[in-house]
């Protein structure tokens, strides 16, 4: 750790190691490491940075990518009610006209008047 960073209170990146199937390895704790734990990490404020096992290439972003998706859970396919923006609903939206936008790109029936 430099001197700046230890005056900042920062600790290093948290080097890991993103293998083929998928599994991140932590070679410093010798343990496989669950993205779970990786989701409380970055909550934290704890950075990391990863190499793909075998060809040592960068793939930090590729791992946040699954942290962060892995943060936000799981989305539905469509809102609980079917909701008016949805492709797959057919009825028009309150003042709309279906699947089709307002012209000024503004939720169908907000701020006009007929």
């Amino acid at each position: 750790m430099s001197r700046a960073s230890a005056r900042r209170g920062r600790t290093p990146p948290r080097a890991l190691f993103l293998c083929g199937e998928g599994h991140v390895y932590d070679p410093d704790e010798a343990r496989w490491v669950p993205l779970g734990e990786l989701v409380q990490d970055v909550h934290a404020g704890r950075r990391f940075t990863a190499r793909q096992y075998g060809s040592g290439t960068d793939c930090t972003y590729r791992l946040l990518v699954r942290v962060l998706v892995a943060a936000l859970g799981p989305r539905p396919a469509a809102p609980p009610d079917g909701g008016p923006w949805c492709p797959r609903h057919r009825s028009a939206p309150p003042g709309g006209r279906g699947d089709v936008p307002p012209a000024d790109g503004g939720p169908a029936g907000y701020g006009r008047t007929r």
